[in-house]
């Protein structure tokens, strides 16, 4: 008999004699609530494991609670006085080109010649350069005429014999922090007495900062 078939019967005898030896011990006598008793302890685990969760599990929802509050912070954090003081300068700017004061000598004869109109066009243009951002003065100076439209609009008020500066630039407004968007402007309403409250009627501006300056980068015009 060849070696490798004599090795593979010792290996079989082996195992049947322990198969009969594990055959021949007492079975092991289980409580009757075992199944239970198991169960119970699972549940148990279970409720540890909710109730306890892993360090790591906690610093990862400490970092996104502790994110989404400060993005939600930073959103509707009120910007400090300097720059409120900046946007109030640009609206006010803003206000005044509507309709521009004339030159004195227009005033006092009731009437601007050609000369005067032009040069006035001139620093109107000029002052919605400094208070708009350069796309928004472009498309207003431009496509809108405002400079040649805001100095119309102070000729006809020379020529009903209106005061100056102008009734509109006179009356009295003040700027609320309404929000920033995601792009970093700045969002504020233009509160005015005949207006309730900012967001219903108020006109909204959006302020952006180029060059280290706050500009106005849009006009939500909402009150009419």
């Amino acid at each position: 008999m060849r070696p490798r078939y004599v090795h593979l019967i010792e290996t079989q005898r082996r195992d049947l004699a322990l198969a009969r030896a594990l055959a021949a011990l007492p079975q092991p006598e289980l409580p009757d609530d075992m199944d239970a008793r198991l169960r119970a302890a699972l549940e148990k685990e279970q409720r540890r494991r909710r109730r306890r969760p892993g360090w790591r599990e906690l610093l990862a929802l400490l970092v996104v609670v502790g994110a989404v509050a400060g993005t939600i912070g930073w959103r509707y954090l009120p910007p400090s006085s300097s720059t409120m003081a900046q946007l109030e300068t640009a609206v006010e700017m803003r206000r005044n080109a509507l309709i521009p004061m004339p030159p004195q000598s227009a005033v006092a004869r009731g009437r601007m010649t050609e000369a005067e109109r032009a040069r006035l066009e001139r620093q109107v243009a000029a002052d919605i350069a400094a208070c708009y951002t350069p796309r928004f003065a472009l498309e207003l100076i431009v496509e809108h005429d405002a400079a040649a439209e805001a100095v119309a609009a102070s000729a006809h008020q020379l020529a009903a014999g209106a005061e100056w500066p102008a009734p509109v630039t006179r009356q009295p407004s003040e700027l609320v922090f309404v929000r920033r968007d995601w792009d970093g402007s700045i969002v504020v309403g233009l509160e005015q007495p005949q207006f309730d409250k900012v967001g219903a009627s108020a006109d909204l501006y959006t302020f952006r900062r180029l060059d280290g300056r706050w500009l106005i980068d849009d006009i939500d015009h909402r009150g009419g």
